[in-house]
């Protein structure tokens, strides 16, 4: 990217990384609750698409477009996490105040990881072990927050979920999260591929594209990259349209 650009960019992502972009909800938006677990959702599904994107963007060494994609999913994890945090919402302070914590403190780790990798230098093991440890933490007291509040995740949501862990597990074994902390990847392709044999008929398309996936899942020396990450983005956004069209 230009030098211009370059900084138009990052100063994007340090926006997105340290200040509140929480707005009213509209006026004609579903009831509390709902928008509520709403935002409970979609704040894992987002954190999940941001932890991907910098491991992509990392071993792509600084590709603009994965850049792009990683702003995108910043945006969307605040747009979400932030009412998380707001005096409304349903969460305990205790609960709230040791979110904000932790993601202030994985923020400053991802913003030093993100200026290394843009500018071509080796990301210090220290603030490696800081962000990777800080985002295990922001997601587990997130997943813990959402799975103990009043908030009902369905099935649709936990498929994705699902999805998005396996595939970051995939591309990194070294990103166990709670949900899936005692299984293997092969135990998560089990789990998901009952979820699909179980999907209603209106989801047909998911039933198609899921054995492609399932199979590569399974292979023993875990070099089919391409194939899981494109095929369960694919299955994700399928998932992520029917929830919005069954939401509006």
């Amino acid at each position: 990217m230009g030098f211009r650009a370059g900084l138009f960019k990052c100063s994007v992502v340090f926006t997105l990384l340290v200040i509140s972009l929480f707005t009213p909800l509209r006026a004609d938006s579903i009831n509390k609750a709902e928008t509520q677990a709403w935002n409970g959702f979609l704040s894992q599904h987002y954190l999940l698409a941001l932890i991907t994107d910098f491991e992509r963007y990392q071993s792509g060494l600084g590709d603009p477009q994965q850049y792009d994609s990683l702003t995108q999913h910043l945006q969307g994890f605040r747009t979400h996490f932030d009412p998380l945090l707001l005096a409304g919402s349903s969460l305990p302070e205790t609960q709230k105040q040791q979110l904000k914590q932790q993601w202030q403190q994985t923020a400053r780790a991802l913003s030093a990881c993100l200026v290394t990798v843009q500018q071509g230098g080796f990301i210090d093991q220290e603030i490696r072990y800081q962000y990777q440890e800080g985002m295990l933490a922001l997601w587990q007291g997130l997943h813990e927050a959402v799975s103990s509040s009043s908030f009902q995740i369905t099935p649709d949501m936990e498929l994705i979920l699902l999805l998005q862990q396996v595939n970051l597990r995939y591309l990194n074994p070294a990103w166990v999260l709670p949900a899936t902390k005692l299984q293997s990847i092969a135990a998560i392709a089990d789990d998901i591929d009952l979820r699909v044999q179980a999907a209603p008929e209106d989801l047909a398309a998911l039933k198609e594209k899921w054995p492609l996936l399932n199979q590569a899942l399974r292979n023993e020396h875990q070099s089919m990259s391409f194939i899981v990450h494109r095929y369960s983005g694919d299955l994700v956004t399928l998932l992520l349209q029917r929830l919005e069209a069954a939401r509006f």
